[in-house]
């Protein structure tokens, strides 16, 4: 499977920052723990794979503006996971409701409650259910991906711990088939948009003007590549490359907005003239907004 497009957004972001900007540390903390939340994720997930049943698993759903880590759709009933890739020894407080994890020096690490994000994406996915006469009931959990974890104290929600999940499941019990599990999880992607935090420099407030403009090399990762003749060419390591310029329009979608003028497109990819920047627009947008100089092209990823 391939990175959330969030993930996607905040590794471009990271290369295009530069590096004495006061959000690089922030935006690369924000991604490391990104990656180490979707690594756990798709741990749990090729675990639910190996249920001998007919099921539909879909991650990273957006439901109701809330973000399931993890949805299980049976035909009868459906899971809503909340994975959580933390190691340590681990307290579930309850007044106020937070993650408290105890360190070997004796420190504490504070993070949001599991059980709060669980119930908020439970209401979401209910919201959603009774929205399209959906009828089957809900069940959650929070899961750990691995046995690098232990509790000191816990809450009421259902804790799973690595493979624990296909029990977990398996001893819901035997509810009647009420729905098709392909339909209805054609119904939630379709209706998914993890477009909310985008573009990322609104969302963290940074000045696209600090954005480093121009292709990224695909080999040195240099930014930015010159275009010379019909090509890219990188001035670090001399490698060349013709569609470079396709991975910068989708960065710019990301960070900067969803739409860019033909005078926006030359200025940021580096562009000799014009009528490159609109050939490049013309192939890699999904519409045109306006006429003339006024035309704006809707970018796709």
């Amino acid at each position: 499977m391939y990175p959330s497009l969030f993930i996607q957004g905040l590794s471009a972001l990271t290369k295009r920052l530069h590096v004495q900007h006061d959000k690089c540390k922030q935006i690369q903390e924000e991604l490391n723990r990104s990656l180490s939340g979707e690594h756990g994720e798709l741990h749990v997930y090729s675990i639910l794979k190996n249920l001998q049943k007919e099921t539909t698993i879909l991650q990273n759903v957006y439901v109701n503006g809330q973000q399931i880590d993890l949805l299980l759709l049976l035909p009868s009933f459906c899971v809503v996971f909340e994975v959580k890739n933390i190691k340590g020894k681990l307290r579930f407080m309850q007044n106020p409701r937070q993650l408290i994890r105890t360190n070997n020096d004796g420190s504490e690490d504070i993070f949001q409650s599991p059980e709060s994000q669980l119930e908020q994406n439970i209401a979401a996915v209910q919201t959603f259910f009774e929205q399209h006469h959906i009828p089957i009931p809900i069940f959650y959990a929070i899961a750990f991906p691995f046995h690098n974890v232990s509790f000191i104290e816990v809450g009421k929600t259902p804790i799973v711990i690595g493979r624990e999940v296909l029990n977990f499941v398996r001893n819901i019990g035997t509810y009647p088939a009420q729905i098709n599990v392909t339909l209805v999880g054609n119904l939630l992607r379709r209706d998914s948009n993890p477009w909310h935090r985008f573009p990322l420099c609104d969302y963290y407030k940074i000045d696209v003007r600090d954005i480093l403009c121009g292709p990224e090399c695909p080999s040195c990762h240099t930014i930015p590549m010159k275009r010379v003749r019909y090509t890219w060419k990188c001035n670090q390591c001399g490698i060349t490359n013709q569609s470079a310029h396709i991975q910068a329009l989708i960065d710019y979608r990301m960070l900067i907005s969803e739409t860019i003028t033909v005078r926006e497109a030359k200025e940021y990819l580096g562009l000799r003239n014009r009528y490159e920047a609109i050939r490049m627009l013309n192939k890699h947008s999904l519409e045109k907004i306006g006429m003339n100089r006024s035309t704006k092209y809707k970018l796709k990823l």
